[in-house]
């Protein structure tokens, strides 16, 4: 049976677009829970971030911190898992990956996309039937 782990902290996704008031220059104790810091790796720009997962279910609770390398174009994926209560090494990881870039060249922002959902004649039947 596989294992269900929840997603506790999202400091960045890239469907909610690229805010600057979300990076920092580094991650630290206080602000990794909803930052994440831009990188620089094989001279590309990538976004770094640290989030926290908790095991569904489980009892006593178990968690992990994942470091995940977002690449602004697409480019860099990647993650790695850190098991137990391992902060300090998961902080370390994130903030040594590629070279520090400074904020002027941090990328553009832009906001999240937006979606438009135009319903379907099943759609508007099941509302009329009082189906969702």
């Amino acid at each position: 049976m596989s294992e269900l782990w929840i997603i506790e902290n999202l400091p960045y996704e890239r469907l909610m677009g690229i805010d600057h008031r979300r990076f920092a220059e580094e991650l630290t104790p206080e602000n990794w829970w909803d930052k994440a810091t831009v990188r620089r790796i094989d001279g590309r720009l990538a976004i770094v971030s640290v989030r926290r997962l908790r095991q569904h279910a489980s009892t006593p609770v178990r968690r992990k911190f994942e470091v995940m390398v977002d690449g602004v174009d697409g480019s860099v994926p990647g993650d790695r898992e850190f098991p137990g209560n391992e902060l300090q090494e998961a902080l370390a990881y994130a903030d040594n990956v590629g070279e520090a870039v400074p904020r002027s060249e941090w990328p553009p922002e832009r906001p999240a996309p937006s979606f438009i959902i135009f319903p379907t004649r099943r759609m508007i039947e099941q509302r009329r039937r009082g189906k969702r």
